[in-house]
């Protein structure tokens, strides 16, 4: 993984990967409230181990909106 965040343990960065496209993708303007801008480009931001499909399905839903 490249990109200014790929060294932290924390997280993952997404948003130039494929998962990260495919979280964009079928989540559009959800993901809004989850991205912080990295040279001019978003990128979400979920921690090591997420299971990216149930996040996507979380925010698909609206589960994060009000939490």
């Amino acid at each position: 993984m490249s990109g200014a965040l790929s060294g932290r343990r924390e997280g993952v960065v997404l948003g130039s990967t494929i998962t990260g496209r495919k979280l964009a993708g079928k989540c559009g303007d959800l993901l809004r409230p989850f991205t912080l801008e990295l040279r001019r480009q978003l990128a979400g931001i979920l921690p090591e181990g997420t299971n990216v499909a149930a996040a996507v399905e979380a925010l698909t839903r609206g589960s994060f909106r009000y939490s």
